[in-house]
């Protein structure tokens, strides 16, 4: 390059100055031709002189200027090719070299310098020998030798080891390429070197893991094999160990070229199913897993066992990667256990009871017949599933917590112990069962033998045997023995509540007429139904015994702590029989009435024996029957006549019902400022014979006989025509009415019929009549209640919900009801200047009230320092003896 560089200028120089000269010739001979005299006869000539003289001129130039550019052009493509391959010789990991052969030079790369650890030292042939490993130094130089004589060789290749310069051993891998002349001499040689070394590690573990893994393959008791499938479906092993031609008589190589001995090795039987386990594991890419039999040659057979893995191969077939083992000793294990256990089952299959075997997962293991018979399901069906299918619930979620409870903590909740459970048929049925479990230990691991019994049957022979010991066959229901068993938890009860209890002995009017002249079976039937009429009239928890012919006991529990009470709430079971037991019979053809007589005695705690209850009650039956039949008698003469008074007093109740014995009295409700704003309606009972009855006295029968329905009309009808009558006086034409409206009223259907209709007949203003409620009427259907209350709020109807602060008091109702105001029970109005609390709770009811936007009435207001607190509490109104 240096040289070039030199002579471009000096050939520029050059062709200047010919051109110089070639221009200063041509105007010199012009000149000296323009002052000779004969010049016009030599002008065309002079000037044609001149014009090749320039142009030679111009022509000199040009090309000195193109010369110029190619050499500039050459200078830059030849920089720009020497920095690509700088470029590239750096980017790669490999050395360069190159050696001129006929002078002896030698270039080489910086990479090849570092990849022989030596510095910028002269590189020649000699030099580079030594670096070669002296194992490898003789037989690399004497490759190179020949291939620097093959007159047509151009290219060489050498794999060789290399010393560096701190003890290092390399492996590198070099090729060159021989420039020759025409005779073939080699003129130079370049080329690459690369360092192999970790490609060659690397070959040296592959290698020693093929040899590792050709010995084992090679001792290993089996076959260790590759069998590929190709998409044609011929077959092939590309690897087998040496073990094959011991198994299947071929050899290794033999077995690479095809499979088709596999077809004459394999037991005849056993090829379908190994082709096709083949094939879907060809398929879906599952692991193969099969049991065949080999033949040998001298026609006895080995089981053996084959194990692969199945990968795609690139053209589509299967590789296999897996190994063969002969499982012949444990086949013929497996067939002397199966005999064994051919006779074991045969033995279970032939008793009488369900024989389970569970392992300790709680799957089963077996199924004899006898348990296929119990629970419905064939062995196939169960067997490998848990047991706790056989179980209903909830025994069958908690079967795994149980086993697992038991391998903890050894805690056995079934085993060594037989007991009576449930058990779950196929069909869903459950049934009654007798489980004994046992543990065992099969090879090493814990087993459970269950045996099963059926007691379906022995179930129903000792219900059986119950019923007829405890039960009546005629009629189902309990005998003496159970029924005296029932008194006595009855007694029991008694003493341990304070509840009381009763007893009624019944006995049918005129039964032995019936039986002897229509005969016993229209008798029997007569006590049938009898029997189940007394069962539709008591509680679910009461009891109905028959002690033998036509004699019946009822025992009523968990009555009232009070005598009266439960007397009154036997009375009422009775009537309740009595009104039952005389409706007609349909005895067959024959339409039959008959009535009973009823003896009835309480009891409370253990004041008498079961005996002495069931003769007291007899006792009373007698009594009855004495009285006329058709009737109940008390044993106890002071409950018999406070029966009788009470039974007088509803007869009475009735009468004045129809004959209008009512009063209505009215007591005043006045305002903060003492004005009359109304009235509350007091019904009172003016008796012809006991004259003003208590209103505590009949409201309450009223309310249990259902008569406070026609007694609520009569009163509202009352207070609505008082309204009407205040109305002509402008002094009371404003005054509410307040009437009370009991539980029973307010649960009838046509409650707001009858209140729309009252008004509508009186003409009485529906803005002055005010229903008082109490908050137990708002327990049991509050949403009823509330649409009844909106129906009549919306004819101007006013509520007052009365006693508040004694009952339900439930804020969550008391913000939905459309009341107009609270009324403060008397209890607190009582107890107002004398129990902090009741100040505190009349206040609170005053605040509530006032925040609902409800007014607030105080009732049993006795005396003026009574008042006078309430009035400083801020209550609207008062109501009282104090008052009117």
């Amino acid at each position: 390059m240096r040289r070039i560089r030199g002579a471009v200028p000096m050939a520029a120089l050059a062709a200047l100055l010919l051109a110089a000269s070639f221009a200063l010739s041509a105007l010199a001979s012009t000149f000296w031709l323009w002052r000779q005299p004969s010049f016009l006869p030599n002008g065309p000539m002079a000037l044609a002189v001149l014009a090749v003289c320039l142009l030679c001129a111009v022509a000199c130039s040009g090309w000195f200027i193109h010369r110029r550019g190619l050499q500039r052009l050459t200078v830059r493509l030849r920089r720009e090719s020497d920095a690509r391959r700088d470029r590239i010789l750096k980017g790669t990991n490999d050395g360069w070299w190159d050696v001129d052969l006929v002078h002896g030079t030698a270039f080489v790369s910086e990479r090849w310098r570092q990849m022989h650890g030596i510095g910028m030292q002269a590189v020649g042939f000699s030099a580079w020998r030594q670096l070669i490993h002296p194992s490898d130094r003789v037989g690399v130089a004497a490759e190179l030798m020949a291939r620097l004589r093959e007159r047509d060789c151009k290219f060489h290749e050498v794999e060789y080891r290399c010393v560096l310069a701190d003890g290092r051993t390399i492996w590198v891998f070099a090729r060159g390429f021989f420039e020759r002349d025409a005779q073939g001499r080699a003129l130079r040689m370049s080329g690459s070197i690369s360092d192999i070394s970790r490609s060659k590690r690397a070959e040296g573990e592959r290698e020693a893991a093929r040899d590792l893994v050709k010995g084992i393959a090679e001792h290993v008791p089996g076959l260790v094999y590759q069998f590929r499938r190709r998409r044609d479906g011929s077959a092939y092993f590309p690897y087998a160990s040496p073990a094959i031609q011991a198994m299947f008589g071929v050899t290794p190589e033999r077995a690479a070229q095809d499979a088709n001995f596999l077809h004459a090795s394999v037991h005849p039987d056993d090829i379908a199913p190994c082709v096709d386990s083949i094939r879907a594991s060809a398929h879906d890419l599952s692991q193969w897993e099969q049991e065949f039999r080999l033949l040998l040659p001298d026609g006895s057979t080995r089981w053996m066992m084959g194990h692969a893995r199945p990968q795609r191969t690139g053209d589509g077939g299967t590789l296999w990667n897996g190994f063969l083992s002969d499982v012949s000793g444990r086949k013929r294990q497996e067939l002397a256990l199966q005999e064994a256990l051919s006779q074991t089952q045969a033995i279970l299959d032939n008793m009488v009871d369900g024989v389970i075997t569970i392992d300790e997962r709680g799957s089963i293991a077996s199924f004899n017949q006898a348990a296929a018979r119990i629970f419905g399901y064939r062995a196939d069906e169960v067997v490998g599933r848990n047991v706790s299918m056989l179980m209903p619930e909830p025994h069958r979620s908690h079967h795994d917590a149980y086993l697992a409870q038991y391998q903890v903590r050894s805690e056995a909740r079934v085993v060594g112990r037989g007991r009576d459970i449930e058990g779950l048929r196929k069909d869903g049925s459950k049934f009654p069962m007798w489980l004994s479990v046992s543990r065992t230990l099969h090879y090493g691991k814990p087993m459970f033998i269950g045996l099963v019994q059926d007691i379906t049957q022995r179930r129903r022979d000792e219900e059986e045997i119950r019923r007829l010991a405890f039960y009546d066959p005629l009629t189902s229901l309990p005998n003496r023995r159970l029924l005296l068993d029932r008194l006595k938890q009855a007694v029991v009860t008694s003493t341990r509540t304070g509840r009381h209890g009763a007893v009624m002995f019944l006995d049918l009017d005129n039964f032995k007429l019936l039986n002897d002249s229509m005969g016993h079976d229209v008798g029997d039937l007569l006590l049938q139904q009898v029997a189940g009429r007394l069962r539709d009239c008591v509680r679910e928890a009461d009891a109905v015994a028959r002690l033998g012919g036509d004699e019946f006991v009822v025992l009523l529990e968990n009555l009232s702590a009070r005598a009266a009470e439960a007397a009154q709430q036997t009375e009422a079971v009775a009537l309740k029989i009595l009104r039952s037991l005389g409706q007609p019979y349909e005895l067959g053809a024959l339409q039959h009435r008959s009535t009973p007589s009823i003896g009835i005695v309480v009891f409370l705690r253990d004041d008498a024996s079961m005996e002495d209850l069931l003769k007291m009650a007899d006792v009373a039956m007698y009594q009855a029957k004495s009285a006329g039949r058709n009737t109940t008698r008390f044993f106890d003469p002071v409950m018999q006549a406070e029966v009788a008074a009470r039974a007088a007093l509803e007869a009475d109740l009735r009468t004045s019902l129809r004959d209008g014995d009512f009063l209505l009295h009215l007591q005043p409700q006045v305002d903060r400022h003492g004005e009359v704003v109304g009235a509350e309606a007091l019904v009172r009972w003016q008796h012809p014979q006991h004259g003003l009855v208590s209103p505590g006295t009949f409201i309450p029968l009223a309310e249990e006989t259902g008569l406070i329905l026609w007694l609520g009309a009569w009163v509202l009808e009352a207070a609505c025509a008082q309204l009407v009558a205040w109305a002509q006086h402008p002094a009371t034409a404003h005054c509410t009415m307040a009437v009370n409206v009991s539980a029973h009223q307010l649960s009838d259907p046509g409650f707001v019929d009858l209140v729309v209709a009252t008004l509508a007949r009186t003409g009485a203003r529906a803005g002055l009549l005010k229903l008082e409620l109490t908050e137990s009427m708002l327990v049991d259907d509050v949403e009823g209640v509330i649409a009844k209350m909106l129906a009549l709020k919306a004819l101007g109807v006013g509520f007052s919900l009365d006693d508040f602060g004694t009952g339900y008091s439930s804020l969550s109702y008391l913000k939905r009801l459309p009341l107009d105001q609270l009324k403060i029970d008397q209890s607190f109005v009582r107890d107002l200047l004398v129990n902090a609390n009741a100040s505190v709770i009349a206040r609170t009811i005053i605040g509530l009230g006032h925040s609902l936007g409800l007014s607030v009435i105080a009732e049993g207001v006795e005396t003026e320092a009574q008042q006078a607190a309430l009035w400083e509490s801020g209550c609207d109104a008062f109501q009282g003896y104090l008052l009117g």
